[in-house]
């Protein structure tokens, strides 16, 4: 690599495994000749940034601080706590859908004719939004039909009721007999 006589900083590389006769590559110093090479180089520089700053972030850790949680170290000695990942977390307790339908229905007639009942056949519904508390609100349907008894224990037929629920489906936002 020699410098040229005008003194520019421009270079004259000769590559030893040129063909003869071929054009030698003039660039400026630190340029590369190729400019598939260049891009490459890019690239390389972008998938390492890509695969450093998401390690970094989660080298931060969470730390526990007696009964609490800290993305910030408490004390000299703090370990990192370990979070599992991936684990879908257990479902609430309780009744859900059409059983939480039954219910409320089961409670409505027991309350408005001293009827009694059993879940005889459920059906979701589609989405609905309906107003609830002066707002709109998307809910789930169900539709629940009750084969209804007497106190006695005589038959008394079926009842069918529509729910709206909630969207985890665990509350009652509006129960309605149902025409059949």
């Amino acid at each position: 690599m020699q410098l040229d006589a005008d003194r520019t900083r421009v270079v004259t590389i000769d590559m030893a495994d040129a063909r003869p006769g071929a054009p030698t590559g003039r660039c400026r110093l630190g340029c590369s000749l190729s400019p598939l090479r260049s891009v490459r180089r890019h690239i390389a520089a972008v998938v390492a940034v890509a695969i450093a700053v998401p390690v970094a972030w989660a080298q931060g850790g969470l730390y526990r601080c007696g009964n609490t949680y800290s993305q910030v170290p408490c004390s000299n000695d703090a370990r990192t706590a370990s979070v599992p990942t991936g684990a879908a977390p257990d479902p609430a307790p309780g009744l859900t859908g059409a059983e939480v339908c039954a219910a409320h229905a089961l409670r409505a007639l027991g309350t408005d004719s001293g009827l009694a009942g059993r879940l005889e056949s459920s059906q979701r519904g589609p989405a609905e939004v309906i107003q609830y508390a002066g707002q709109p609100l998307a809910t789930r349907t169900w539709r629940v039909t009750l084969a209804v008894r007497t106190v006695e224990g005589l038959a008394a037929g079926h009842r069918t009721f529509r729910c709206h629920l909630s969207e985890d489906e665990r509350r009652v936002l509006r129960i309605s007999s149902a025409t059949p």
